[in-house]
C-alpha cells in the first residue's frame, strides 16, 4: 500500500508525482499513454486499491478520483 500512497494523495501532489513519472519514462508519449492508462484501469478494476485498512480507509476514494481525472487527461491527450 505505501508504493500507491501518492495515488490517495491531493490532486496537485498527485499530478506532481506522476508528471515526474512520466519524465524518467522511456516510452515515447503514445507508448507511455498506452500503458499508463491500462495499468490505471487495472487498479480501478480491483475491489480494492489499497488492501490494508488503514489505507483503504484513508485514500482510497481520492485515490480513485485522481486516477479518474487523470485517465480522462491521460484520453484528451491521446485524442
Amino acid at each position: 500500500d505505501i508504493d500507491l500512497a501518492s495515488f490517495g494523495a491531493t490532486w496537485e501532489r498527485y499530478i506532481k508525482d506522476s508528471t515526474g513519472l512520466r519524465e524518467e519514462s522511456t516510452y515515447n508519449a503514445r507508448d507511455y499513454i498506452i500503458r499508463q492508462r491500462a495499468f490505471l484501469q487495472r487498479l480501478l478494476d480491483r475491489p480494492r486499491i489499497f488492501l490494508t485498512d488503514f489505507f483503504y480507509a484513508r485514500y482510497e476514494s481520492r485515490a480513485r478520483a485522481n486516477i479518474h481525472r487523470y485517465m480522462a487527461l491521460l484520453e484528451q491527450e491521446q485524442g
